[in-house]
């Protein structure tokens, strides 16, 4: 009974040892693969910008139709996405820097509507940053990101997005993690429209409580 025991238990034992942690460097690489696209599919509501804009559309829908559908929206408040409906939904820090996570910057890249509000703001966003492997001849760019899971960990994925400096990237901790504080820009790559932030400031930060476990849908 006591060597059936050991048999079972000492390979499950070394793997604990010697497993390298689920969310290494490593582990971000091998599943970064989608990192040259934008978003694909409907943005999950958890980090929709419109959620709100959205809901009150919804209501009015088949209502009425055409010009006169949109004269009822726009007298109610229900019209296009303002900098107001931002507001409402995102807060600012005391410099009036939006406070932005990078799931939800990520998203914005698969609303036109969204980045006619955001592009040019500024805003303050946390991660953990890596090298930036695409489009970055002259080595201004780096990477911030942030894990996303569904309903597990095992379906947990690094979303992310590139971060610009004007001159050549600052000496960083990969894998460490960062408050960067920029202004909002989008560039087309190839089919897919990509947010990036124009960095005018990375401030070491302290690892947030749970980041291992990601941010859900």
């Amino acid at each position: 009974m006591v060597l059936t025991s050991m048999i079972v238990l000492v390979p499950v034992i070394i793997s604990a040892l010697y497993t390298p942690d689920a969310y290494s460097k490593n582990w971000v690489q091998n599943n970064s693969s989608g990192w040259g696209k934008g978003v694909i599919g409907e943005t999950p509501e958890a980090f929709n910008l419109k959620k709100q804009n959205d809901k009150q559309s919804i209501k009015i829908e088949g209502e009425l139709d055409g010009s006169k559908n949109k004269s009822v929206a726009d007298a109610a408040g229900w019209g296009p996405y303002t900098i107001d409906d931002l507001k409402q939904q995102v807060d600012q820090n005391k410099d009036g820097e939006f406070l932005m996570d990078v799931i939800s910057i990520f998203y914005t890249g698969g609303d036109e509507e969204v980045q006619g509000v955001v592009k040019g703001l500024p805003v303050e966003t946390m991660g953990q940053v890596m090298p930036e492997t695409m489009r970055n001849s002259e080595g201004k760019r780096i990477r911030i990101f942030r894990l996303m899971m569904n309903c597990c960990i095992a379906d947990a994925r690094p979303v992310s997005i590139p971060v610009e400096f004007s001159e050549v990237a600052p000496s960083y901790k990969e894998m460490g993690w960062y408050k960067i504080h920029g202004v909002m820009d989008y560039e087309k790559w190839d089919e897919f429209t990509i947010p990036v932030l124009k960095a005018q400031k990375m401030v070491p930060t302290e690892e947030p409580p749970e980041s291992a476990f990601g941010q859900r849908q």
